[in-house]
Formats: C-alpha cells, structure tokens, sequence
C-alpha cells in the first residue's frame, strides 16, 4: 500500500509510483508479479473528470440548441459555450490559490454550478442580441460598441445581484466544524469560485466577444433568421404599429409565437388570482408532506469502480484457513464479468495502524461496470451480497473505499450504523447482540449484519499477598515488574540489520511461560528470605495464581 501526504496531488503521485514500480518491475525475481490495478485512488477523479467533461459537453450542447431556438443566431450560441470553460478555469484558479486540488468534491462542486455558470452568459447575449436588433432598426442607428456596453450596463446589477444571491446560499457551510466541514467546504468554494468567475467573465469576455462576432456582422449586413409574424390583438392593442412592426423585426417566430400564448395565461392568472394562490399552496404543502417519506444520508453512494469485501470469522482461525475460504470468495466473484481482480490480504501486522488478526481479511474488488451493461452497479451489488451470504462460517460486509473510510472516521467501524453493548458478562452481551441482530434484520433496507464475533479467552489472574511478600522482604512493585519482564519481555537493545533497526526484547523462554505451573514456579528475587540475603523464591510463594474463564 501507497500513502500519498497531505496536500500532495493525486495525479501527479500516482504517475511518479506507477513510473517508480514499472523501474522496480524489471528487477524482480522470476516468478513474482506486480499487480498496480488492485486499488487505484486516482482512477475515481479520472471518472470524476471525464464525467464533469461530459456533463459540460451536454451542457453546451443544450444551451446552444436553446439559444438558437430563441435568437437564431449561431454566434451567439458560440459566445455562451466559451464562456462556461472560461469560467471553470477561473474557478479552477481560485482553488489553487487557496491551496485546494482537483477532488471529488470540488469536482462536484463544478458540476452543481454548470447551470448557473451559463446563465450569466445567456442574459448578457441576450440583451446585446436584442438592442443590436432594434439599433439596427432605428432611424439613427448608434454606434455598435456604444450599443454593446450600453447593453451590457443594462443588465449589470442584475446579473451581479443574482450571481451573489446565488453564492450566499452556499455561505453556512463554511459556519459548519469537524468533518462536515472538511467534506463539503471544498465543495461550496469550488461552487462560489465557478459562478464568480462566470460573473467575471459576462462582464469582460463576453461583451468583446459580442462586439468582434455579433456588432460587426450587424453593421456588415441584415440578420437573415427574422421572422415577420401577425401579432394578437391584445398585442395590438398594447402596441403601436410602429412598435409593432419593430417587434416582428427583433424576434424570431418561435418567441413570438412564445409570448402569445404566455400572454394568455398571464391574463388568465391575473383574472384569477385567488385560484393561482390556493393552487400554489396546496403545491407548496404537499411537497412539505413527501419529505418525512425521503430518506437521508451523510453522503451519496458512490460507484468508485472498487468494492471491499471484509470477511470476519470466528476468532483463532488459522492463516491457511482464511486463505483457504478466500479462494471460495474469489471463485465466487470471478463468475461475474465486471470483475477485473480480486486481492486478498488477511489479517495485518501488530504494527500496522489498522492491526487485524488473521481471522479477518480484506478483499480488494477492481470492478469495470461496462464490461455487462444489462446489470447495474446496485444490482452487482446485490447479487455479489447474495452468493456471499451462501459461504458458510464467515460474515461479510461489501462497501467501497470512500465510504468505508467515512464510516471509520463517523463511527469507528466499517458500517453506516453501529450497535454497540457494553458489559462485564460475556454471555449475556452475546445473547443480547443476538437479540439486537434478529431486530435489525426485520429493518428494511439493512444490510451486511456483522456481529462481532468473540469467544471465551481464558485469563490468568496473579492476586499478590501482602503480608507473604512483606515476609519475604519483597516489595510490591518489584513483583509486578519482574512479573512483567519476565512474560511481556523488555527491550534491552537494538540490532542494526542493512537500514532496519530491530529492537532485542529480554524474556522467559515459550517452554518456562506456556502453562499455569510453569509460572507459579517462576523464579523472583526475595531480599529477607534468609538473615536478610538475596535469594529466590517461587512467584506462588507471593501470590495466588489461577487461569480464569
């Protein structure tokens, strides 16, 4: 396993140890192999990124279509889609300049304001879009860069007023402590930092861009997709034939024919307020009612690409075994073919900050959701749970990395939601943790039941007399820590093997430890046992030893 350090980009670290590990792979021993895909950190902001790229080609996609629905103008289109990468290397800047990098977070935060993003850039077009029309219309056009900027500073305070409305929503975040915090601060900068750059960029690369594509060709030539459309009669109405005429010049057919019948409701609305009242609270009253039946979640589920599979059996199972019932699951899993690799790591080292004991493995699942697009990540999900739970004598809990490691840090365990029981009596904790597993599996939606499981481990008790060791001139404290040294050991120096330091522990030898006589006749040293000379006594000679259930 590879650990990048804080604030290290995660890209950028990967390549150097892949570049690092396919050097070391050239120099192993035959018969070894060096599998790089079994977790791969940056293969989720990889997805993260060509998602975001997708989603901003979509966005695009769509935004020029509507414009040119409205305004018939293909420029016009063209100015709104430079302006949306433009404003995400903006925000792209100001992560890095409070030292944030690319992560699913900030990622998302970008995906989030792809539609507010572009709406700053629709409103200048726009705007300039329809007074160049109407300019062009007039008996003493003005200049066109005169009509650009007068166009611009129409709207100005709209769009900046809009645009920080929109960026105090996401303010109480920051007011948020502890892990919240930390998740989802990245996100609303990312979010603030995109919009304010879409801010900046419709007040300064959008009106040049409107002067260069859109002011120049309408003082070159007629703009051709103008439509000559009959107004209602409460347009005539309301409108002079002057105007009328300039208005059937300035908008295409489709928002003519748009505004008439929005006009209709408009006047419908109007003449029936109390109606549109009553209807708009009932609405806003039955949405409150649907909320008790929405579920919540710290965070969303991810489809990282990677599932972990711990396998929990009863504790004292041999390495071999859990070995042996790890071929079981990986010949399990292989059947589907959306698993690329399956790598299994039972138990860790006393060491390892995440110490295990051999009766606990690890799976390490690389997944590929396209290899078999008729099944869906939950649905592989759901079936992979399903042929595990036919394993005998193991339990398992199947999640992925992220949320696996937000469960640790919410809760202290690898689950969304922990039980725990504390007692002195083993039994009656077990009989109520079976109790508490029955209820839990009559919950809908619970899955992955994972009872720790323990068994009777014997205790030695050693119980010091006081007034026998006072006979024998032997102080407390001596006992306890000879006591300790003589069976946990102590380090009495250190071997220097290449660039390794090991420490040399001091203690009785396995055969002198390994049996409750053996240590009721361990030797300690007694200072009155005779006319005051040091001697050596047995330790049952001082204290009562007994092995306890």
């Amino acid at each position: 396993t590879v650990s990048k350090i804080y604030g290290a980009d995660t890209l950028t670290t990967t390549l150097k140890v892949e570049q690092a590990l396919a050097d070391i792979k050239k120099s192993l021993p035959a018969g070894i192999e060096l599998n790089t895909e079994v977790f791969r950190q940056a293969n989720f902001i990889e997805s993260a990124i060509h998602n975001l790229t997708k989603a901003l080609i979509e966005g695009a996609v769509i935004v020029i279509a509507v414009l040119f629905l409205f305004l018939m103008n293909w420029r016009a289109s063209f100015i709104t889609f430079l302006s949306m990468p433009v404003s995400f290397i903006v925000g792209i800047l100001v992560l890095h300049y409070f030292g944030f990098g690319i992560n699913s977070m900030t990622l998302g935060g970008m995906a989030i304001a792809i539609g507010e993003v572009v709406d700053d850039g629709i409103i200048t077009v726009e705007n300039v879009v329809h007074r160049l029309r109407l300019n062009r219309l007039a008996e003493n056009p003005l200049p066109a860069i005169e009509i650009v900027f007068d166009a611009v500073l129409e709207i100005r305070s709209s769009v900046v007023y809009a645009t920080i409305i929109i960026s105090l929503v996401f303010l109480p975040i920051f007011f948020l402590s502890g892990i919240p915090e930390r998740i989802f601060s990245p996100l609303a900068i990312a979010y603030i930092a995109s919009v304010l750059g879409s801010l900046v960029v419709s007040i300064t690369m959008v009106p040049a861009l409107c002067y260069l594509l859109l002011a120049r060709k309408t003082e070159k030539s007629q703009d051709a997709k103008v439509a000559v459309h009959a107004l209602s009669e409460d347009e005539r109405y309301h409108c002079t034939q002057e105007e009328t005429v300039k208005q059937a010049q300035t908008e295409t057919r489709f928002v003519i024919w748009l505004k008439k019948h929005f006009l209709t409701g408009l006047n419908w609305s109007l003449a029936h307020c109390k109606t549109v009242v009553a209807i708009s609270i009932a609405a806003f009253v039955s949405a409150l009612s649907l909320l008790p039946f929405f579920g919540t979640s710290f965070l969303p589920e991810f489809h990282e690409g990677n599932f972990i599979i711990v396998m929990s059996t009863l504790p004292g199972t041999s390495l071999n075994e859990s070995m042996r019932l790890g071929k079981q699951v990986s010949k399990t899993l292989l059947k589907y073919p959306q698993v690329i690799s399956i790598a299994q790591r039972a138990g860790r080292s006393e060491l390892d900050e995440d110490a295990l004991p051999p009766n606990i493995s690890e799976f390490d699942v690389h997944l590929n959701f396209g290899k078999d697009k008729t099944m869906s990540p939950d649905e592989l999900l759901q079936s992979i749970r399903a042929d595990l739970a036919n394993i005998p004598g193991a339990l398992f809990n199947v999640g992925q990395f992220i949320a696996h490691r937000m469960d640790e840090v919410l809760s202290g365990v690898r689950a969304q939601v922990a039980v725990k029981l504390f007692g002195d009596n083993l039994a009656t904790l077990n009989e109520l943790g079976e109790s508490v597993e029955s209820i839990l599996k009559t919950v809908p939606g619970v899955v992955d039941i994972n009872k720790e499981q323990q068994i009777n481990v014997p205790q030695l008790v050693i119980k010091i007399d006081r007034e026998k060791a006072a006979r024998y001139g032997v102080n407390i404290g001596q006992i306890s820590e000879d006591v300790q040294i003589l069976l946990n050991g102590v380090t009495v120096s250190s071997i220097l093997e290449g660039q390794r330091t090991f420490d040399l522990y001091l203690r009785m030898g396995e055969t002198e430890r390994d049996s409750v006589k053996a240590i009721q006749n361990m030797l300690i040293d007694a200072h009155g046992a005779a006319n005051n000379q040091e001697t050596k006594i047995p330790l049952r000679a001082v204290a009562d030893i007994q092995l306890e259930p």
